[in-house]
């Protein structure tokens, strides 16, 4: 856990600018580490399996800088979009 010391704002201001980034932090972005920031840390935390319950720690700050997860896409099949196709005939639901 980050001490009192080492939450500076500078390092609270990236904290929060990290959230925002992701969706999760829509705040002031002011250096303060308020109920709005621990709340958007502990989305954080349970996101990535920190079990740190809104504590900053390092280990939630190495994983905020981290690049996140891949998302990975692939195209909508045609059950999907509402229809089956094959040859000579279609049918929408």
């Amino acid at each position: 856990m980050l001490c009192a010391d080492d939450a500076t704002p500078e390092r609270v201001s990236r904290l929060q600018r990290g959230l925002h980034a992701r969706g999760l932090y829509r705040g002031e972005i002011d250096g303060r580490y308020d109920e709005q920031t621990a709340d958007a840390v502990i989305a954080f935390q349970h996101e990535r399996h920190i079990e740190h319950r809104g504590y900053l720690s390092y280990e939630t700050l190495g994983a905020l800088e981290a690049p996140p997860p891949p998302v990975y896409w692939r195209p909508r099949t045609t059950f999907e979009r509402g229809y089956l196709e094959w040859p000579g005939k279609s049918h929408y639901w």
